[in-house]
């Protein structure tokens, strides 16, 4: 009997598992905002699976482009130390967090027979005011 993911995985293969990954937007995506250009989603979703369709990667790590950069709340407080200590925990209703959700939603249904991982890019804070 298997014990540990490690040995499910390694003895799945017979070769070294290979996967390649890609920011499916027209630029970085790092600048994107799938809120202002809800298209972004759609691109990533289709070019998700063509990737996998063509090169029939060993896993997969779904992307979002699109969804890197949250609001954040803060508390109107002078007293502060970093750009940190104000901040205001995200909430379960959070468009950003629903519509991450979302979007990892419809990748994993396109490709039900494939290992995929992914990473929830942390909001990051916008100091210049963006």
């Amino acid at each position: 009997m298997v014990n540990t993911k490690k040995e499910i995985f390694t003895n799945h293969y017979n070769h070294v598992p290979v996967s390649f990954w890609y920011h499916f937007s027209a630029s970085s995506g790092v600048d994107l905002d799938a809120f202002q250009d809800p298209e972004i989603i759609d691109r990533t979703i289709a070019g998700t699976k063509k990737l996998v369709d063509t090169i029939s990667p060993d896993f997969v790590k779904l992307m979002s482009d699109g969804l890197f950069h949250y609001k954040f709340r803060k508390k109107n407080t002078s007293n502060t130390r970093t750009v940190y200590d104000n901040l205001l925990p995200i909430t379960d209703d959070n468009p950003w967090l629903i519509k991450t959700a979302e979007l990892i939603r419809k990748q994993k249904k396109l490709l039900e027979n494939v290992r995929l991982f992914t990473i929830f890019f942390h909001p990051q804070p916008c100091l210049n005011g963006r």
